[in-house]
């Protein structure tokens, strides 16, 4: 149901959602190698509808990873979150999430001489945006779950070696998750059951790279050109059986099946 690369596992992360009355918390941090932390965020129910904005920027000078020289490999983080929820009808519920950070992250790059890591200015700079919006129906007292997500994640990264050579990688990547399950039988107090689920996703990426065209190292040879643009369409059919005969124990038998359009 996550995804081929989820075969392993899932590491589900659900934030705190804002309660009913209008709160808010504030924190500030500081510690060794000039590292500081401050944040906060403030959310309530207003009209029926759950809102929530957060706010954070984290800062560290960072220590020197090469053996030669004194120059600290920083780090920077600004983050934000607006976050949207309600109930329009008893057995429907609807969210929106927006979340964008903007990062800068100091290191070192290679000594050609030692291979090991040489003291230099190099950096990246990254811009991350992510926006999700969907809803949850339940029907027939429960019974019946349809969930309906749409997704879009942006990327973009800058990068500048020791060298002054800049170089740029950017993403954008569309996702559409529809996902069914049927409870069949059972008893719930007793923790029962077997249930069916259908699942279908779509997910379309775009990616550029662009970075300093190297001219050949031979006459008549290629030169090396970074700079491309590519694309890719995947969709995810999912068939899912559980049963749980006896508490505790669940038992599943689920299939996947991925298309794309490139591999």
């Amino acid at each position: 149901l996550w995804g081929s690369a989820a075969l392993a596992g899932v590491l589900n992360i659900v934030t705190r959602q804002p309660g009913e009355d209008l709160a808010g918390r504030g924190v500030a941090e500081g510690g060794a190698f000039g590292t500081s932390f401050f944040g906060g965020n403030a959310g309530g129910t207003v009209g029926g509808v759950r809102v929530g904005l957060s706010a954070s920027r984290f800062d560290t000078d960072g220590v020197n990873t090469s053996r030669v020289g004194s120059e600290d490999d920083g780090y920077r983080n600004t983050s934000g979150t607006f976050t949207l929820g309600g109930n329009p009808a008893e057995n429907l519920e609807l969210g929106f999430v927006a979340r964008y950070t903007d990062a800068r992250k100091e290191f070192d790059g290679i000594d050609f001489a030692t291979s090991l890591p040489g003291d230099d200015a190099s950096r990246s700079d990254t811009e991350y945006g992510y926006l999700r919006g969907g809803g949850t129906l339940r029907l027939f007292d429960g019974r019946w779950t349809q969930r309906l997500n749409a997704t879009w994640t942006t990327t973009d990264t800058d990068t500048v070696d020791g060298f002054g050579t800049p170089s740029a990688t950017a993403a954008d990547k569309f996702g559409l998750y529809y996902q069914s399950t049927v409870n069949l039988a059972g008893n719930p107090a007793i923790g029962t059951g077997h249930s069916l689920t259908a699942a279908l996703d779509q997910e379309w990426t775009d990616f550029r790279q662009r970075g300093e065209v190297i001219p050949p190292f031979t006459p008549g040879g290629a030169a090396l050109d970074p700079n491309q643009d590519q694309s890719l369409r995947s969709t995810g059919l999912v068939a899912e059986y559980l049963l749980r005969p006896v508490e505790p124990l669940v038992v599943t038998l689920a299939e996947r099946h991925d298309d794309y359009d490139v591999f």
